[in-house]
């Protein structure tokens, strides 16, 4: 039965040849990255408890570094998930979700703003320099 989970990958390999076999593995270490927090936190609490692990808990120096660690991991993933969404916000089809999540004063808008009136301008037949 193992061999059922290679054949999604074996038909992108197929399919897509080496470079999407390559995207596949991009996109599976990703996906595998943001579900690492979901099992790391219960994994510390538990081997961190002295009334689950008794004599076997991880000593406050060894807790306090993987705590560390899984807080660094965290803050990754959240940096390059808001920062994904951001540019697909800014980069994408989405302009009015972009304004509405992201403010009516920002960048963004202002570019959004300074592209429709030049347009405007262009077309109804006003100059800048004569303004």
């Amino acid at each position: 039965m193992r061999y059922l989970a290679t054949i999604p990958s074996l038909i992108v390999a197929l399919i897509g040849g080496s470079p999407g076999a390559g995207k596949l593995i991009i996109i599976a270490s990703m996906i595998l990255s943001y579900e690492l927090p979901f099992a790391l936190v219960p994994l510390l609490n538990f081997t961190s408890s002295k009334t689950k692990m008794g004599s076997h808990a991880n000593s406050l120096l060894i807790s306090s570094v993987t705590w560390l660690i899984g807080g660094l991991i965290k803050g990754i993933n959240i940096y390059y998930l808001v920062s994904s969404f951001i540019n697909l916000l800014l980069h994408g089809h989405m302009k009015l979700v972009a304004i509405v999540l992201l403010g009516e004063d920002t960048k963004f808008n202002m570019k959004l703003h300074q592209s429709s009136s030049s347009n405007s301008d262009q077309d109804s037949g006003i100059s800048k320099t004569g303004l």
